[in-house]
């Protein structure tokens, strides 16, 4: 089997950080975590180069934090917001049943935390980034190609 190569480092960043954001969209289906969509929806990457780095990001809504991992006890979640998600989950479509489950739902995180905080789940952006962690010498290895020709292209100038 033949290893890819890439055009230059930035390249193989972006295909290093599409990985990871494929991985998390996968777990988040999976884990059956993501009940409205908004968060997988809002997942993205950038990577962008100047003359003297390259930067990678990945993009979430900020409740990433809790995906797979769930709340501490003593987390105040909105009841609102559990009243929107027992619908988006689809527990419910009655309002009143579901206005009983976020209200209930949310004294069980303020007393004992979220289903996945008690089981000890693990949060999907920080498994996905940590199962993604044996690709990085090869991702440097391609940054280190990006320097290889310029140098040995001065290197001859300065000795010819």
């Amino acid at each position: 089997m033949t290893t890819i190569r890439f055009i230059n480092g930035t390249a193989a960043l972006a295909d290093f950080l599409n990985g990871i954001h494929r991985d998390i969209d996968d777990q988040l289906d999976q884990r059956n975590i993501n009940a409205s969509g908004r968060l997988r929806a809002s997942n993205r990457t950038e990577v962008f180069s100047t003359s003297a780095d390259v930067v990678g990001n990945l993009f979430a809504l900020d409740y990433w934090k809790k995906a797979g991992s769930g709340s501490a006890p003593g987390t105040d979640v909105s009841v609102d917001k559990l009243y929107q998600w027992a619908l988006d989950k689809g527990l419910t479509s009655d309002q009143e049943e579901a206005a009983r489950i976020g209200y209930f739902t949310h004294l069980k995180i303020l007393k004992e935390g979220s289903f996945d905080h008690r089981a000890g789940n693990k949060n999907v952006y920080v498994q996905a980034i940590e199962s993604a962690q044996s690709k990085v010498p090869e991702l440097l290895r391609e940054f280190l190609i990006d320097f290889r020709d310029p140098i040995a292209d001065q290197f001859s100038k300065a000795f010819a």
